[in-house]
Parts: structure tokens; sequence; C-alpha cells
């Protein structure tokens, strides 16, 4: 019989983060109206006026969607319908952060006080450069745990054998030098850094 082949297997996170490059917006139109009619159409055309200008803005067609559209009585104190409501919400992808304050300020400057901004979204447009510096944070994390693992039993660490990944992106962690606001005249968008983990399941082979 050969000698049996030892290996020691750990797992271990890299982390890397970056300052998002692109802001998702949700945005509601809500409208309230005597008739469900009535509500529908003023919420359509106050949602194509904000279409329009987004439009204008120079937001692409493919970065526009319509999210929801929805109508619900609006109930009274006697639980009598008094009137309708009515919401239409865009999905609205801005690829430059650095005008997404002026460009909600002149949206909501048109749509007027029936807009809401239920959301905001930001991310990495290219995130794989964040996760290739999140993996080398990963694999040298996992080198040093299986080095310390394969001291305490007397051997070393040799060759990889296997590695399993899984990566994932967490909440953005705000940092100053990442804030980036608008003119004073203008919506402040925070877009802070979004830090990307990846995990790595790593066996070595030990040697003597």
């Amino acid at each position: 019989m050969g000698k049996q082949r030892r290996s020691v297997t750990v797992s271990a996170a890299g982390k890397a983060a970056a300052v998002p490059d692109e802001l998702t917006v949700s945005l509601g139109v809500m409208v309230r109206a005597a008739t469900a009619r009535e509500a529908l159409s003023q919420a359509n055309e106050r949602t194509r006026a904000a279409i329009a200008a987004f439009k204008e803005g120079g937001v692409e067609d493919r970065d526009l969607a319509t999210a929801e559209l929805s109508i619900w009585p609006d109930y009274g104190e006697s639980r009598r319908v008094e009137g309708y409501q009515a919401r239409n919400t865009l999905s609205v992808r801005l690829r430059d952060i650095a005008q997404a304050g002026g460009l909600l300020d002149t949206v909501a400057g048109i749509v007027g006080d029936d807009v809401v901004i239920q959301g905001l979204d930001f991310a990495v447009s290219e995130p794989e450069p964040v996760l290739t510096r999140a993996r080398a944070s990963a694999m040298a994390a996992a080198r040093v745990k299986a080095e310390e693992l394969a001291a305490a039993a007397g051997a070393r660490v040799g060759k990889v054998l296997t590695i399993d990944e899984r990566g994932d992106a967490h909440a953005p962690v705000y940092a100053k030098s990442a804030r980036m606001t608008m003119a004073a005249d203008s919506a402040p968008i925070e877009a802070g850094e979004r830090e990307l983990e990846v995990s790595v399941t790593v066996s070595y082979l030990l040697t003597t």
C-alpha cells in the first residue's frame, strides 16, 4: 500500500471595494382623483412627462422600464369610497451619477407633488476587476490559514489540490472620500462604496 496523501482544507473570504458608477432609481407617480379613470389618466400623463424629461436628460430607452402600475379605492372614515389612487412606478438606470441629482430635480419639478422617490440602488457597472482583487485577497487569506494549521501539525503546505469559489455583493459601505454631492440647488446623491466579497474553499497538499 502506498503512503496516504495528507491534505488540509480551509475557507477564507476576500473583499474589495469600488465607487459605484450607476444608479437605478425607483420613481413613482401617485395621483388621487374622484374616479378610477381620472386617476389613471392623470398618473399616465405625469408619467409620460417624467419619461420625456429623463430622455431629454440623456437616459436611453433601454434604461427606462415600467416597474408597477396599480389603482385602488380610497376609503374615508365612513368606509365609503371617496376617490381613487393610481400609481405608476418607473425603474430608471442613470449611468452618470454626477448628473443624477440635477436630473431628478428636473423630473420632480415637471411632475410636481405627485412624484415619489421609492428607492435608490447603486451598482458597479464592471464588477469583474473588483472581484479579481477580492479573489486574490481570499486566496492569500486561505494560504495564511492553511500554513498556520500545517505548522501546528508539524507539516508544510504544498500545492493546491482544489478550489471552490462563491461570490457575493454586500450592501454599500459609505466613505467620506466617495461622496458625490451635486450642486447646492439639486438633490445630494451619496454614492458611497460598494463592497464585493468572494469566499473560497481551498484544499492544499501537506508535505513533511
